[in-house]
């Protein structure tokens, strides 16, 4: 069911975006620009150069951890206002989107700073959606999402302090989100989407860490080749997407906990840095009130006397002798 449903997609936006016109695609945009394997066009060429420079490390990485994938000549917008990016995606995404890879047209659509706040680079967004382009050349579109997304994830470099905080708090709430639930995405809040994503990218690293890129491969292949998820999963580690999930989860709960949100917290930290800076200086006070208390008791209990002479003992001082 769900490998039709992606089909019906997959026709609708490439009717649905083909409205597009090569005057659109040609005209409308004032800079273009190669890429490595694709072209650039925007208004502006203000990230052309990292954008380009990240789709590179993004390939090299795909390349040495998954082998050289041939992809098609693809086509990077950047756009600068809501028209210019529906009429590129036709609406078919959510609205909290910042950027989409549209494999079935290997096109790639982002939205400009001005059009969409992530907190992530331009360079990073489009890294994540050249890696789409790929996963899909990889395995003819069948990777599940989960796979899909940590994959773009990994060799965009993409996890953050946000994403840890974000599935942090989805275990210690027991709200993680079952991996093939992901598949919905599309669906999901933006909240819950930061949970996904999260997820996605820690499920695929422990398949890396654990099983290492030759596991990975085997995995994609299979895919490729028509086998469901649990079956590529237990052909490559023994494991259907069931117990994948169970071994994720267990390393989520032990490694990313309200305490790490804590101590890699920069509020946390300058806390504490405030802290040792105000105990510092409240010993320098502290020390300072003793010292000068003791210069008081030696003020007031001055042991400066004159003993008259030490050889003569009894003798008295002139300035001493009564009067006579």
């Amino acid at each position: 069911m769900n490998t039709l449903w992606k089909m019906a997609v997959g026709i609708l936006i490439f009717l649905s975006a083909s409205v597009v016109s090569a005057q659109e695609t040609e005209g409308a945009w004032k800079v273009r620009k190669p890429l490595p394997g694709g072209t650039y066009f925007a208004g502006s060429a203000e990230w052309y150069q990292e954008i380009a420079e990240r789709i590179r490390e993004a390939r090299i990485l795909a390349d040495s951890l998954l082998g050289e994938t041939s992809l098609p000549p693809y086509e990077l917008y950047v756009a600068d206002n809501n028209a210019q990016f529906d009429s590129l995606v036709q609406g078919l995404f959510p609205h909290w989107g910042a950027a989409v890879a549209i494999p079935q047209l290997n096109r790639i659509v982002l939205k400009s700073p001005a059009l969409k706040a992530t907190g992530k680079t331009m360079a990073t967004l489009a890294a994540h959606e050249y890696a789409h382009l790929l996963n899909h050349a990889l395995t003819d579109g069948a990777a599940p999402r989960w796979l899909d997304e940590g994959l773009a994830m990994y060799f965009a470099v993409e996890w953050s302090y946000r994403d840890f905080v974000s599935v942090s708090l989805a275990s210690a709430r027991g709200n993680m989100l079952p991996l093939g639930e992901i598949e919905k995405l599309n669906s999901f809040s933006e909240s819950q989407a930061q949970v996904a994503y999260a997820e996605s990218y820690l499920a695929v690293s422990h398949l890396f860490q654990y099983y290492g890129a030759d596991g990975m491969r085997e995995t994609l292949r299979a895919l490729k080749n028509g086998a469901g998820i649990d079956s590529a999963l237990n052909a490559a580690f023994g494991l259907d997407e069931k117990g994948f999930e169970n071994e994720v989860f267990a390393d989520i709960r032990e490694n990313h906990t309200l305490l790490g949100i804590l101590m890699g917290s920069t509020l946390f930290w300058g806390a504490l840095a405030l802290l040792v800076i105000i105990g510092f200086v409240r010993a320098r006070l502290h020390r300072k009130k003793r010292y000068l208390k003791w210069d008081e008791d030696e003020r007031l209990h001055s042991t400066d006397f004159d003993y008259g002479d030490p050889d003569n003992p009894e003798k008295i001082e002139d300035e001493d002798r009564p009067w006579e």
